[in-house]
């Protein structure tokens, strides 16, 4: 228990230390939003790559309170970075087309969780943060 316990902390550290790698590449390239507002293409492989790891975390383990505390986290390290790209992004847009971009971006992060369960809490407050970029588009349109 413990060797298996030694090479999941690795494994972890690895991933999270390649992810923060991944999203400084990312920030270094100053990229910019589409002209549809559509997430870009670093977001949506991003967000591609998250379905692929909650999937196949979903598939691979059992969900007890540990297991979901370890797939928080690997939810937390993929989004955060990306949602703070994209407000990086949106900064370079008028205010309303930021509402937009942002509320695009939130979609696509929110996507690939929906259909677990164990990411239900982070599925609705991105839903939450969705509505909050369109009821500010609203005002302002």
């Amino acid at each position: 228990p413990d060797m298996l316990l030694e090479c999941n902390t690795v494994a972890m550290y690895a991933f999270f230390s390649s992810w923060r790698a991944k999203m400084d590449e990312f920030k270094a390239a100053s990229i910019k939003p589409s002209e549809d507002l559509s997430p870009p293409l670093a977001i949506t492989q991003s967000v591609s790559r998250l379905n692929d790891i909650v999937s196949t975390l979903d598939n691979s383990l059992i969900v007890d309170s540990s297991s979901e505390s370890q797939i928080h986290a690997v939810i937390e390290v993929i989004l955060t970075p990306l949602q703070q790209l994209c407000t990086t992004m949106a900064k370079s847009l008028p205010v309303l087309e930021q509402n937009i971009f942002l509320a695009n971006c939130v979609d696509a992060l929110r996507a690939p969780l929906v259909p677990y369960a164990f990411a239900s809490s982070r599925v609705q407050s991105l839903v939450e943060q969705a509505d909050g970029y369109i009821d500010s588009y609203t005002q302002l349109a």
